[in-house]
Parts: C-alpha cells; sequence; structure tokens
C-alpha cells in the first residue's frame, strides 16, 4: 500500500515539476515584457518556440528523475535537495540559450531568461517544501507509514528506535524486532537470529533496518 502511494505520490510531483516550470516560463515572459516593459521582437507563440519550450520542460524533469530526486526523500537533506535544483534549472537555462542559437532564435531576452531560471527554481523549490511540511504533517499523526523490521537488539538498535519516536514526521513505524536479548524500547520481538528469513517472509514489512553492534557481528 505504501510503496504504491508512493509511486503515485512520485508521479504526480513529476508532472506538476513540469507544470511548473512551463508555468515559470509563461511568468517570465509577462514580468519581462508587461511589467518591465521590455521590447518584444520574438513571436512567441511560434510552433518552434513553443515545441523547444515544451522540450524543455520534459527534459528537466527527467533529468530531475535521473538524479533521484523523485525516489525516497524522507531523510533528503532540504538543503542539497534545493541546490541541486538551482544548478539543474542554471545549466539548462544556459543549454536553452545555447540551442535558440543553433536554430537560429538570436532575438530572445537574456533577462527574460535569468527571471525563468529565478522563477523556476524558487517555483519547484517551494513546492516540494510545502508538500514536505504536508507530508510530516500526516506521518506524525499516524498516516503514510512506513512499517519496519529491526534486526538486532543491542544499542544502535535502541538507539534507532529512540530517533524514530523523537522524529514522528519521518513516517517509520517499527513493526518489531529480530533478537536475542529482549527489549521493550524496541516492541514486539518477532523471533531470534535463525529465523530473520522467516520472519520477514510472514509479516512483509516495508523495510528492514539492520541495527547490530560490532560483538553482534563478530
Amino acid at each position: 500500500m505504501v510503496k504504491r502511494n508512493q509511486s503515485m505520490l512520485n508521479a504526480l510531483n513529476l508532472i506538476s515539476d513540469g507544470v511548473l516550470t512551463l508555468l515559470s516560463y509563461v511568468c517570465a515572459l509577462w514580468l519581462r515584457f508587461e511589467v518591465l516593459g521590455g521590447r518584444q521582437t520574438l513571436q512567441l507563440t511560434s510552433p518552434r518556440l513553443v515545441a523547444l519550450i515544451f522540450g524543455y520542460c520534459i527534459l528537466i524533469v527527467l533529468v530531475y528523475y535521473a538524479l533521484g530526486l523523485y525516489g525516497y526523500g524522507r531523510l533528503r537533506r532540504r538543503r542539497e535537495e534545493g541546490l541541486c535544483i538551482l544548478l539543474v534549472n542554471g545549466l539548462g537555462t544556459l543549454g536553452l540559450m545555447a540551442t535558440f542559437y543553433v536554430v537560429r532564435i538570436v532575438d530572445f531576452s537574456r533577462l527574460m531568461l535569468v527571471l525563468f531560471w529565478l522563477i523556476s527554481s524558487a517555483a519547484v523549490i517551494l513546492k516540494r517544501m510545502l508538500l514536505r511540511g504536508a507530508l510530516s504533517y500526516y506521518r506524525s499523526h499516524g498516516y503514510n507509514l512506513k512499517h519496519v523490521i529491526v534486526i538486532g537488539s543491542g544499542h544502535l538498535a535502541r538507539q534507532y528506535a529512540r530517533d524514530l519516536r523523537s522524529n514522528p514526521q519521518l513516517g517509520f513505524s517499527i513493526m518489531g524486532y529480530i533478537g536475542c536479548e529482549r527489549q521493550d524500547d524496541l516492541g514486539k520481538c518477532l523471533g531470534d537470529d535463525t529465523q530473520v528469513e522467516a520472519i520477514l517472509e510472514k509479516n512483509g514489512a516495508d523495510e528492514v533496518i539492520v541495527a547490530l553492534d560490532p560483538q553482534d557481528i563478530a
């Protein structure tokens, strides 16, 4: 269920980024030529230009996808994600400018492209911040949870459980643990380490966390 919901959310996230990028281009045009009073000499509705912009929007979300921006992101750092979006959009805008020259579209506004880069980056980053905040709220109230099984019952396993309890917005719920020592703060003991395969097949957790102490591995 969680995996299906995550796939649907990732698809909606991808589509919304493409739509926001397209709307950002329209907004940049409006700011440059209507608000700032620029001189418009380029036919903005020409089929060639429209095809380039739509192609750019598709390409940019494919690059986001290739960089893992639509993958599992509960623990992803926001600053790194934001910098990645700024960099990709900046390189994409430079590539769009170069493409204009290649296809002989030379009478375009450089300021408009700068505005496009800033607006599209801000829109995508803001949308992701709002989405992350909404998901954190629902996860902290018990929705959209990932159920995990912890392998281990030592210090690392207990520390992992404490970290999850102190950050409910991450949306992880411990189904139980596999270990030889009884630890009430890890929840239900599902069995010992000789039954790992059978336990995992029976419970169907979304994720399995191996939190063994060094002495348990030796």
